[in-house]
Formats: C-alpha cells, structure tokens, sequence
C-alpha cells in the first residue's frame, strides 16, 4: 500500500512539474519520466531481490546499512515533527541530514498511515527520484535544441547514464544528482533573484547531503552572478555589481559555517590510495605507475582512468552472486563504454581542425567548472561521486553531435567505439 501511495502522489507531483514546460514540451516530459519510472523501479526492484535473496544483506555499497538503519529508527518518531527537529535542530547525525530526513520521512508516513517502512519503498523511491534526473536534463537541452533533439537525447541520458546503476541502492548520489541539475538548469537563462534564491536553496540542500557538494555547488552560483550580461544598462550593472557583493559575502559566511564538517577532506587526504584504488581497480599494477608519475601527470592520470572506470566494462561482473546483482550491474558495465565515446567525441571535435564546434560561452564556463571538479575530487575519485555534473558532460557531446553531418559523426562514433575495443584486448593482451 505505501508503494501504490509513493507512485499515486508522485505522478500528481509530475503533473504539477510539467507546468513549467511549455505546451509542446509537456508530452515529452510526461513520457520521460514514465520511461524512467518504469525502467528505474524494475532496477529497483531486482536490486531488492538481491538483498533478499542474499539474507538481508546490503552485499553491494555496504554502507546502505547506515542510512537505512538511520532512517528506520527515525521513522519510529513520535512525530513528523520530531525528526525534524533531530535531523536539523539537534542535528544527531552530524551530517547527511537532509538524506537521513527523507528517508526518514517516507517511512514515518508509511509506519503511519501505510504497511510500514521497508527496504523494498525506501528504494522505490530512490528509483522515483532517479526518474527526474532526464527530466532535468531534458529541460536543460531545451534551452539550446529543439524539442525532438532534446527528447531523443534524454532518453539517451536515461539508459546510458550511470544512473540506470545507482537508482538501485540506498546511497545519497542519485538524490545530490538531482539537486545538482536542478541547479544545472537554474543557471540557464536570463538573470533573476528569484532564480538565484533558488539557487542558494538548492546549494543548502546539497550541503546537507554531502558538505563537499555544497561548497562545489556554490561555484556555479558565483559564475551565475559574474558571468557577462550583454545589454545591460549603467543602472542594472551596478544592482549586479551591489548582488555579486552579496553573494560573495553570503558565500564566504556558508563556506565557514561548513568547515567544521569537512573532516572527511582530510580523511580522503589521508587515505589516498584507498579512495582511487576503489575507483579505478584495487591493487592494480597500472594505478602503481600512475603514482609513481611526476606531480601533475599523476593527477591528471588517476582522472583519465577513472573516467573509464571499471574497466574492462565487463570486469563489474566478477563480483556478481546472482541473477538479480547481474541485472542491477548491467547499468555500470553500459555506461563508461558510452561516456568513452563522449570524451572521445569531445576530444576530437576540440582537437581537430575539420569540426568548427561552437559552444556558448556559458556552456565553456561550465566545463571548466566540470574540470576543476574532477580535480577537487582526485583524493577520493570513485564515480559515483562524479555523476551529479555529467549532464555538463553530455550538453557538450550533443553540442557536437547537432554541429556535425552525419557521416562524420558515423565516423567518430566507429573510432570511438574501435579505440574502446584497442583497449580492451591491449587490456586482455597484458592479463594474459
């Protein structure tokens, strides 16, 4: 009865959401989410298998036993109220309260006027907000293709993004994901306060899920507010110059209230090898040589790798224990073969003389800002941390695939995927 609840007050929810499309956007809309929904819930769904069959056990990404524990007693509250009040009054858990609050929320509400709270709706609802992330994207693209263009690609975000994986676990990274393009798509467009208070809103919700995607997510608001407004006259660039203050200022007062959480930093400091071997392949002898590369070129070693991380694709699979882990591990087995071809389509056209790839200049401001955050994350690179700014990643791979003739993206495509299968046997060529 709770699951029926959570998919009847969502899909409400949805109606409500696609009001902020236009007409002809709206069908799409309601079509990506009810792709995503059912595609989702169905990972969802056999990741809750796996765990049952597996006696009760969080076998994949242990540390699912501490939100739903977490969330679990929370939803024994007295009231609504209450875990309010322990999540961000009190604040007993130190951090990750606003995650801890939402789980903790759904099952309150469902100990009350439901069956109970379970594992199985507590990752349904993992899969509902998982079903908004192409939403995001989609409204995104809106901004800079048409519709079709914008549809065809979503869906492609959909199946080949790294989120057909993690909707399947009780982790906090598809809901920072989504923080993350809401904040994504606020910064499109014409200035506005309204949006920049938003945009602080979304900021301070990310920091309560994860302090160090809060402090990232505050540079996007600054570029917002400096980024060059043309046609402005004398009178509106000095209100931007008086907002800019202000922002800068309300920024710095942020970033000192969140140092006191940022103990993790240096814990990720410290234990450097662990967090990247867990990235890019414990133990194994490539990683070694990378860090024992000059200072700078292992850096930027460690990030190419883990970009392609696992690889080989197939190499997911090796720890795989049923049927069901199987189907939940085919998400992450897909998704770096395709976001190779991504970075190679990227490559490529910015290399190359042949392709004139014109992108906006915000866009260029947002994957510098995508590079600076691979590199703010070079002490702890496992991908699941990464996935919040990738649809950056992608607006500029479309960039490029809608600026280019077919024949020539039929031929990148063909190197990309050859140069993936190079790879792969040079891989098998050494193991062996």
């Amino acid at each position: 009865m709770a699951i029926f609840f959570s998919y009847f007050f969502f899909f409400i929810f949805i109606l409500c959401c696609c009001r902020f499309f236009k007409s002809q956007e709206r069908l799409c809309a309601f079509k990506i989410v009810c792709i995503g929904v059912a595609v989702y819930s169905f990972v969802a769904v056999m990741s809750w298998m796996s765990y049952a069959i597996s006696g009760n056990a969080f076998i994949l990404y242990p540390d699912q036993y501490h939100f739903y524990d977490v969330a679990d007693g929370l939803a024994q509250s007295k009231s609504w109220s209450q875990i309010f009040v322990d999540c961000f009054i009190d604040r007993i858990h130190y951090e990750n309260e606003a995650i801890l609050f939402w789980m903790g929320s759904i099952g309150y509400f469902a100990n009350i006027y439901a069956d109970g709270n379970s594992v199985l709706l507590q990752l349904i609802h993992v899969a509902l907000v998982a079903s908004l992330i192409p939403l995001t994207v989609y409204k995104l693209l809106l901004y800079y293709f048409p519709v079709r263009v914008a549809w065809e690609n979503a869906i492609l975000y959909l199946f080949m993004s790294y989120i057909l994986h993690f909707c399947a676990f009780l982790l906090r990274d598809v809901h920072i994901a989504l923080f993350c393009g809401i904040l994504l798509v606020l910064v499109q467009g014409r200035f506005s306060v309204l949006k920049l208070i938003l945009q602080l809103c979304v900021v301070w919700v990310l920091s309560e899920m994860r302090t160090e995607s809060g402090m990232i997510a505050m540079l996007l608001v600054l570029l917002y507010v400096f980024l060059p407004r043309q046609n402005a006259n004398i009178g509106v660039r000095w209100k931007l110059w008086g907002i800019r203050i202000s922002v800068v200022l309300a920024c710095v007062f942020f970033s000192a209230s969140l140092l006191g959480r940022l103990d993790s930093v240096v814990d990720s400091m410290v234990n450097y090898t662990a967090y990247t071997a867990d990235a890019v392949g414990t133990g194994s002898e490539a990683l070694q040589k990378l860090y024992s590369l000059p200072w700078g070129l292992n850096y930027l070693g460690v990030v190419t790798l883990s970009q392609i991380s696992p690889f080989p694709c197939w190499g997911i699979f090796r720890n795989v224990e049923n049927l069901y882990q199987g189907i939940t591990a085919i998400g992450l087995c897909t998704a770096p073969v395709f976001w190779f071809i991504v970075y190679f389509v990227l490559v490529k056209c910015w290399l190359s003389k042949r392709f004139q790839i014109r992108f906006p200049l915000l866009l260029k401001w947002l994957l510098l800002f995508f590079v600076v955050f691979l590199f703010l994350n070079v002490f702890n690179m496992t991908i699941r941390r990464l996935i919040c700014f990738y649809p950056i990643v992608f607006l500029a791979y479309v960039f490029c695939k809608e600026q280019v003739n077919a024949s020539q993206w039929r031929k990148m495509i063909l190197q990309g995927v050859g140069m993936y299968s190079c790879l792969c046997v040079l891989y098998l060529v050494i193991m062996l």
